[in-house]
């Protein structure tokens, strides 16, 4: 027992180091559709890790870390922790993700880490977002401790394996400082459209800047324009040569069911491809048009996927 709660014996939980991410890469890319961001990130440590030292340090979110949970050798859980406040969670087992949730702790401000022994210590409460497998993420919400969310987004993971038909000549193309301010209210946009009122849209308005911000920097972001307004958006997040993510795609309520998401994703899924084997996605299942427009492009629906925000 640990805290009063049971953990499972027969897992052995690891706090894992730069050695270990091409094992567990390897073994996320076999379910690439549910698995398509912790590879992204996976895969950015691989190619920018020091030669030498345990911690990962990616960009300015600080520091990387990953826990896994092994059955006998077969690696069946892993979780990558952003910071204190962003968990990723997958693999094959809930008892794995359970089994990391019992056992890891946040403490500010030291860093996080792997309790050497059973702890009385509160669970952490600086997790803002869970996400990942499905029934992972509420085993390690629920292994922490973290209670009800403020925001649960049950989502569906999709898969894109060859380009689609190209859609004709379209303006589509990368964002720059320029589009900064109109992205970003689009985003704010876009985002309290997906959570209606569960969470107030300013509760996350710096992380949303932010993450524009970094998406510009970065060239993974995309924009067109119409006669001189913003209709279409989209973003790619931490890939790897196996599978693109793609993040963020929105067209203007307005403009929708017109034809400018299937031709602007037709011609950025055709972009993507010229280095990507797959490209993937997460659409809310309450999300039908979505859902449909992605079947029309030639993506194939994967495992349970969601996002679980603590505000």
């Amino acid at each position: 027992m640990t805290g009063g709660r049971s953990v499972d014996s027969a897992l052995d939980v690891r706090a894992l180091g730069p050695s270990d991410v091409r094992s567990v890469y390897e073994r996320l890319s076999k379910a690439p559709d549910v698995s398509a961001l912790a590879m992204g990130w996976l895969h950015a440590q691989e190619v920018a890790r020091p030669p030498r030292g345990d911690a990962f340090r990616l960009g300015p979110n600080g520091e990387l870390r990953l826990f896994a949970a092994y059955a006998g050798a077969e690696l069946v859980a892993s979780v990558l922790a952003f910071g204190d406040d962003t968990l990723l969670t997958n693999g094959t087992s809930v008892a794995g993700a359970a089994a990391i949730g019992h056992r890891l702790t946040f403490a500010r401000p030291v860093p996080a880490g792997l309790r050497a022994s059973p702890s009385p210590d509160p669970a952490p409460r600086g997790v803002r977002t869970v996400l990942g497998a499905a029934d992972l993420t509420t085993a390690l919400t629920d292994a922490l401790e973290l209670g009800t969310p403020s925001v649960t987004l049950r989502q569906r993971a999709y898969l894109l394996r060859s380009p689609p038909a190209s859609a004709g000549a379209v303006e589509l193309r990368l964002a720059t400082r320029g589009d900064f301010a109109e992205l970003v209210s689009a985003s704010h946009a876009m985002f309290a459209e997906e959570i209606r009122p569960a969470m107030p849209v300013a509760s996350r308005l710096t992380s949303l800047a932010r993450s524009v911000d970094q998406r510009i920097d970065a060239g993974r972001q995309w924009c067109a324009h119409i006669d001189g307004e913003l209709v279409f958006k989209a973003s790619m997040g931490p890939c790897s040569p196996e599978v693109a993510q793609l993040e963020g795609v929105w067209v203007p309520k307005h403009l929708r069911r017109r034809g400018i998401g299937f031709a602007m994703l037709s011609e950025l899924c055709a972009r993507l491809f010229e280095s990507h084997a797959a490209i993937g996605l997460s659409v809310n299942l309450d999300n039908a048009p979505a859902r449909e427009l992605y079947r029309r492009l030639g993506f194939s629906a994967g495992g349970p996927v969601s996002t679980l925000m603590f505000d």
